[in-house]
């Protein structure tokens, strides 16, 4: 056990060694005028990110352009040089216009005129045994992505004359170059997207939807009223804002299977509630669909309700008379009785002329008898004279023809006419009376 552990130490002494020489192997410069005059210079170098006054190692995503990057040179001689330093062959990187910490020779800040020369044409310190560390802060180009080199220059004054040597640094990294950063904003503010692009390169434009809407594109100023991108190369960092329009629906009316009308209407809003007017037969009750929160095209078609017709009178009914006056009623005369009418009809007198007249057409009937020996022709024809207000109608017995009074209308308009027409209608059927007996009497001679 014991020689196991001795191994195990010796092995760990001699990797610590060769660790340390191969180290010093890597930072350590031998340069010569000759083969006799040589100068021993040590020199490395480290590469930081300055993130908010914090020295970091470079980031695996890279450095952004013009990122702050803190180069660290570490330098030393075996003897004591005068020495002409110059920061010189830059790739990847460039300087800044001084400021007072821009350049730190070992804990002191250097002097404009110090670091003025150093990025020069070169300036003067002396090296010796003691390490000295130069920080210099640089400004990220991205020149060359994946890399960034420089020179340092060194003169040393040797007694027997002067020696240069240049140390090339080159580190390795993500450096990202000049580049500008896109947002894209939808309507409620969310980011959509954010890269950075390098000059001169068009962003492509990340898709979006929105319920109800139609996109318009991404325009300059959230309201709309800026410039739409359509694939414009990016020359300066860019904010776009998503633009969207309510989508526009059609709402088509129908009334008995028929197109009515059609109203356009946005999205989630209410449609018009048109209003039908009522008919005799149906009354309008409504649509059979919402009109409320439109979300697509659709639709509507009218419902009605029957409305039951109220029955008419025939045409050719009478209207019922708003007339008080009593009506007559038909009736039938008969030989071997007198028309009598109803008791709630209103006869009136027969004027003195009327009766003149009668009196008149019977004397001529019993003059007629005599003369013709026929004792029994006025009991068998016996005249009815029958007055109102109208009319006066003769029945003959013997021919038993019926005549019937028709009933009209007692109007007080009315009588005065009829009144005046009394006297030719009784002058006029005393005339037919007269005739036929006339005529009876010839017959009954032969």
């Amino acid at each position: 056990m014991k020689k196991i552990r001795k191994i195990k130490i010796f092995f760990l002494i001699a990797i610590m060694l060769f660790g340390t020489i191969l180290a010093s192997s890597i930072f350590r410069a031998s340069i010569s005028a000759d083969d006799e005059t040589k100068v021993h210079v040590n020199v490395y170098s480290n590469l930081y990110y300055n993130n908010n006054g914090n020295y970091e190692d470079i980031p695996v995503e890279g450095l952004p352009y013009e990122a702050d990057v803190v180069l660290e040179i570490h330098a030393s001689t075996k003897k004591e040089y005068e020495t002409v330093i110059d920061y010189k062959d830059k790739v990847g990187t460039v300087v800044y216009s001084y400021y007072d910490g821009v350049l730190k020779i070992d804990d002191r800040n250097a002097t404009q005129e110090e670091y003025e020369a150093f990025i020069g044409n070169g300036m003067s310190d002396v090296l010796s045994s003691k390490e000295r560390i130069y920080t210099l802060h640089l400004k990220s180009t991205g020149e060359d992505e994946g890399l960034i080199t420089c020179g340092i220059n060194f003169l040393f004054r040797h007694p027997s004359g002067t020696i240069k040597y240049l140390y090339t640094l080159k580190h390795k990294g993500l450096f990202h170059g000049e580049t500008y950063a896109v947002n894209f904003y939808d309507y409620d503010g969310s980011v959509i997207k954010s890269e950075r692009v390098k000059p001169g390169t068009a962003v492509e434009v990340p898709t979006v939807k929105r319920e109800g809407y139609n996109f318009l594109g991404f325009n300059t100023l959230e309201n709309g009223t800026g410039e739409y991108y359509k694939g414009q190369e990016i020359v300066e960092d860019m904010s776009f804002y998503a633009i969207y329009e309510k989508k526009i629906y059609r709402v088509n009316y129908y009334v008995d299977d028929e197109l009515y009308t059609t109203r356009e209407v946005a999205h989630g809003e209410d449609a018009e509630n048109i209003k039908l007017k009522d008919t005799a037969s149906r009354k309008f009750v409504g649509w059979d669909k919402s009109l409320n929160n439109v979300t697509s095209d659709y639709d509507v078609h009218a419902v009605f309700k029957t409305i039951k017709p109220i029955p008419s009178p025939p045409k050719d009914a009478e209207k019922p008379s708003t007339d008080t006056s009593i009506k007559e009623k038909e009736v039938i005369a008969k030989p071997s009785e007198a028309v009598t009418p109803k008791a709630e009809i209103e006869q009136k007198e027969p004027s003195k002329k009327d009766e003149k007249k009668a009196a008149k057409v019977k004397a001529k009937i019993k003059k007629t008898s005599s003369i013709e020996g026929n004792d029994t022709l006025e009991a068998d024809n016996k005249a009815a004279i029958i007055n109102n207000d109208d009319n006066a109608e003769v029945i003959d017995s013997e021919e038993k023809v019926s005549a019937s009074v028709a009933s009209k209308e007692v109007g007080s308009s009315k009588d005065d006419t009829l009144m005046k027409l009394l006297p030719f209608a009784v002058s006029t059927l005393s005339m037919l009376v007269l005739l036929l007996l006339t005529v009876k009497s010839k017959i009954f001679k032969r």
